[in-house]
């Protein structure tokens, strides 16, 4: 004897259907959603981080946050547009330039500036050995005479934006190089009253004058340095370009001339609550803190540094 089942569900079957699929649907907008109690980055692992294309934070977020969605975007400013709009929810700078961006937007705010660090150096192309040793020694006569600190003084200890870049020409130039840079932001690169400026270009202008050589300006994004050079199209490319062994491959890199860090800025309104006393307090007021909270957020980073 056949026993005949209904295929129909019951109205409590198909509550229950409804109810946990009510609930899926919550818990996923819960782990999507901003919210306010994010403490590390590991809450971010699902979320959306962005960088500057070609940068050095693109290898160690794709490494460290697998699961995060790296949007990459060509310029520092694509970037933050992109943060300020909400496409993410961080955006990854060198920790100088960051400063510089929340300097003047006060609706942004640094969540964690310490979360990597590098050495910076200007690229060569990899046939040039002899010019990068005598910028070597350049950079070492320089550090020895306190020109060095005049520099980095003006463009990293004061106000990089009020800054009064030197005219810096060779007297009769005799060798003629090309330099290619990403014009992204002060205090390594920028364009301003129809010059270029920065750290980086006074530092490589003055050896220019100091050795009697030209050097022909190129800007490109930050991500077509290396193609750049690698292709031959460029004796030199500079703007706060972090060593890495990766890079080696492509470029000869000088001798350091500083370190950085990464620094993650966010959305002023989601930085943390420091006042919460209670656990509910906490839960309910809490914001981010480092890049760590970022786990479960959207966060942006310029292509390339």
């Amino acid at each position: 004897m056949h026993r005949h089942f209904n295929s129909r569900p019951t109205p409590f079957l198909s509550g229950l259907a409804g109810l946990l699929l009510w609930l899926a649907g919550l818990s996923l907008a819960i782990a999507a959603a901003p919210a306010s109690g994010w403490r590390s980055l590991d809450d971010l692992r699902t979320g959306r981080i962005g960088y500057v294309t070609g940068m050095v934070f693109d290898g160690f977020l794709h490494q460290h946050y697998p699961e995060a969605k790296l949007p990459s975007f060509n310029n520092p400013s694509d970037l933050i547009q992109a943060l300020k709009s909400g496409k993410v929810d961080a955006a990854v700078l060198a920790r100088i330039s960051s400063r510089a961006v929340v300097q003047v937007n006060p609706d942004l705010a640094i969540l964690d500036d310490h979360f990597m660090s590098f050495p910076l150096g200007i690229g060569f192309r990899q046939d040039r050995d002899a010019l990068r040793e005598r910028f070597d020694r350049y950079l070492a006569r320089i550090r020895a005479d306190g020109r060095y600190e005049t520099i980095h003084r003006r463009w990293f200890v004061d106000d990089p934006e009020q800054a009064i870049m030197p005219d810096l020409r060779p007297p009769s130039p005799r060798e003629r190089y090309v330099l290619a840079v990403a014009v992204a932001d002060l205090p390594y690169i920028a364009y301003k009253d129809g010059r270029y400026i920065g750290f980086d270009i006074e530092i490589l202008q003055s050896w220019a004058a100091d050795e009697n050589f030209d050097l022909q300006i190129q800007a490109l994004d930050f991500g077509a340095l290396l193609p750049s050079i690698a292709a031959g199209k460029a004796d030199i490319i500079a703007d706060g370009l972090a060593i890495t062994e990766e890079r080696r491959k492509a470029v000869d890199f000088s001798a350091p001339y500083g370190e950085e860090q990464g620094a993650a800025i966010v959305l002023a309104a989601n930085l943390a609550v420091p006042s919460a006393n209670t656990t509910a307090e906490r839960a309910a007021g809490a914001g981010l803190q480092t890049l760590a909270d970022l786990a479960r957020v959207r966060i942006g980073v310029p292509t390339g540094t």
